[in-house]
């Protein structure tokens, strides 16, 4: 692959995890309205947003790889995106409190160069201990919520918020690298 590879993402966690399977590629990104919702539910959402965010940075970029990526919190059906404020970002511990909730990425490489076009979407569990107050005040107080799906961030909450998890860990913190991995070796060849 001589195509040069762009992360369209301005976060640095997915910038941290693909740094572990290339250290070649850069950052670009473009405005796009995503969806907040959709009628096929949380998996589904995350596909569709990872799709837009690299076809954006690909129109600008035909002649580069680019991925594009999402992760959606979901909880009994519901996407549980961003926190909008302190009330809100506390309603979503207490709502996965005691519970398992999944977490899905999707992931978008696009390349007209390479006429590629492909998507994927990884699914997780994380599942919750039960929280009290002050579990919940302390931790808000202690990272900036806002930046984070579902209000929190599994690299910071391990052993102390959460009970476990399954399946890919890096998909948890927003960008599964397993499969990525391979697509990427593969168009190496």
């Amino acid at each position: 692959m001589s195509l040069p590879l762009l992360l369209a993402s301005k976060s640095p966690r997915r910038k941290q995890l693909l740094r572990r399977v290339t250290p070649h590629f850069e950052i670009h990104t473009e405005e796009v309205e995503e969806l907040i919702h959709h009628s096929e539910g949380p998996e589904r959402l995350a596909g569709v947003n990872a799709v837009l965010k690299a076809k954006a940075v690909s129109s600008k970029f035909p002649n580069s790889l680019v991925i594009g990526s999402d992760t959606v919190v979901a909880h009994r059906g519901d996407s549980l995106g961003k926190p909008k404020d302190l009330a809100h970002a506390r309603e979503m511990l207490r709502s996965l409190s005691g519970c398992e909730h999944e977490v899905f990425s999707g992931v978008a490489l696009e390349s007209d160069g390479l006429d590629i076009h492909e998507s994927w979407v990884v699914r997780s569990v994380v599942k919750f201990f039960d929280l009290g107050e002050e579990q919940i005040d302390y931790y808000l107080g202690a990272i900036d919520f806002k930046q984070f799906a579902g209000a929190y961030p599994i690299q910071r909450l391990l052993g102390s918020l959460t009970a476990g998890f399954e399946g890919s860990y890096s998909n948890i913190v927003g960008l599964p690298l397993e499969r990525l991995q391979i697509r990427l070796n593969a168009l190496r060849k």
